[in-house]
């Protein structure tokens, strides 16, 4: 028996990134080997997110 499964996903969406990966408020993320845009899909990002990025480990 042969079984063909097709998923939908819609291309886009009302949630933003961060919202989809769960961020909230107080968490610190840690970012590394960003793609190019990176920054443009997860905005908006709260202020009360800390992020910690290659070289920026304080």
């Amino acid at each position: 028996m042969v079984g063909i499964f097709i998923l939908y996903m819609p291309a886009e969406s009302d949630k933003s990134l961060a919202k989809k990966l769960g961020l909230k408020p107080n968490q610190v993320i840690r970012i590394f080997n960003e793609p190019e845009f990176y920054w443009d899909w997860l905005a908006p990002l709260s202020e009360r997110i800390g992020v910690k990025t290659k070289g920026n480990d304080e």
